[in-house]
């Protein structure tokens, strides 16, 4: 209200709602994957360039991600934080990080895969990002924000395996399906390459209503990996679903 050429850009997944509205204050809405939308946006408004946009709501310019058009996750630069000052911030060793986007299972209660397809860093681009900011920030704690950091094993165990070989000493945590295949061995391995916590979609108890899901999994070894992890060291985190309509 005060300055009004400020402009207002929002993004994020709250806006692939069918049943999304704009704010009357909104000037821009990107859908889809904002890295690239963004940084033509920003050259658009800086060079007093006509804006190019999908859609017209009120006075809100919506600029959307074709359907077909997916970031290569290995290719993105590493995040800048040379003017950042880390000591001010409460956990100064810490960093966010993504190994992936979207998710490899299609539960009936989710939209994330009816618009991203999975897609999982190379060990070896994970692991680039994660040196860099061990060797220039002094980071040693990582939350992976992804929906799963096991989407693709191979790739997360090459991962792992390459932090115990540089001798990095760091923590990370991040979310994961319950998977049969990560055996104690995998999870080993896993904790030697620096995992502390697996923060698990667990939903239900119940296998009829696992299966209504279509989670794709059994408790048998949802069990197993508690079991294994806890062996190891690995911690587990927990989300269930009350109340779902079988339940």
């Amino acid at each position: 209200e005060r300055n009004s050429d400020i402009k207002i850009l929002i993004g994020g997944p709250n806006t692939h709602y069918s049943y999304f509205e704009p704010r009357e204050d909104y000037d821009y809405v990107i859908n889809g994957e904002g890295e690239k939308p963004l940084l033509k946006l920003l050259d658009e408004i800086e060079n007093n360039k006509d804006v190019e946009y999908t859609e017209k709501k009120d006075d809100t310019l919506i600029i959307r991600q074709p359907e077909e058009s997916r970031l290569d996750l290995s290719n993105l630069p590493f995040p800048d934080y040379t003017d950042f000052p880390m000591e001010n911030y409460r956990f100064p060793n810490g960093a966010l990080c993504a190994i992936s986007r979207g998710c490899v299972a299609k539960c009936t209660f989710c939209e994330e895969t009816h618009y991203y397809k999975y897609r999982q860093r190379t060990a070896v681009s994970t692991l680039e990002e994660v040196k860099f900011m061990y060797d220039n920030y002094g980071t040693n704690v990582f939350y992976f924000t992804d929906s799963l950091v096991n989407g693709n094993l191979r790739e997360l165990r090459a991962f792992v395996e390459g932090v115990k070989s540089e001798g990095m000493k760091i923590k990370w945590s991040g979310y994961a399906r319950c998977d049969g295949r990560m055996d104690l061995e995998y999870m080993q391995a896993l904790y030697d390459g620096g995992c502390e916590v697996l923060s698990y979609g667990i939903e239900s108890g119940s296998q009829k209503v696992l299966d209504d899901m279509d989670k794709k999994v059994t408790i048998e070894e949802m069990e197993a990996n508690f079991r294994d992890g806890h062996k190891v060291g690995i911690a587990a985190n927990t989300s269930w679903i009350t109340a779902f309509p079988t339940e």
